[in-house]
């Protein structure tokens, strides 16, 4: 495949696993819930989930094969696209920036979804605060 090719896709699929890296941290948090509601323990903060630790596992391996598959992407991506002369000065630069820009506007993404679901679930509040005691 040509390499100018091979960038978006390499991108796109570590976007994929970052979607089913959420999905299964989605789950994980479930079953984690769950569990300490069938033990009795929702609202003790102190309380220790009766779950192993390998259940994050695939999270994290999915992380991995994310953080890795966009990386490269990033790093083909600006081969191809920027100057020879700036190439091999800036091409790492340019990742770590979009990657860092990246990480910023997740956390704002993050904190407006909060304030609007803080909006509209009035008794209940921030759905990041209280998660342990729904």
């Amino acid at each position: 495949m040509n390499g100018r090719y091979s960038a978006g896709i390499k991108v796109g699929l570590g976007m994929l696993a970052a979607l089913a890296s959420c999905k299964v941290a989605w789950w994980v948090e479930y079953k984690t819930l769950k569990s300490l509601k069938e033990h009795g323990l929702l609202g003790n903060p102190n309380a220790i989930a009766p779950i192993s630790i390998f259940w994050l596992s695939p999270q994290f391996v999915l992380m991995g094969i994310m953080d890795g598959l966009a990386r490269d992407g990033m790093e083909d991506f600006f081969k191809y696209q920027v100057p020879k002369s700036m190439r091999k000065r800036y091409a790492l630069v340019l990742t770590k920036a979009v990657i860092g820009w990246g990480k910023i506007l997740n956390i704002g993404f993050i904190m407006i979804l909060d304030m609007v679901v803080e909006k509209l679930r009035v008794e209940d509040g921030s759905w990041i605060a209280h998660n342990r005691e729904s």
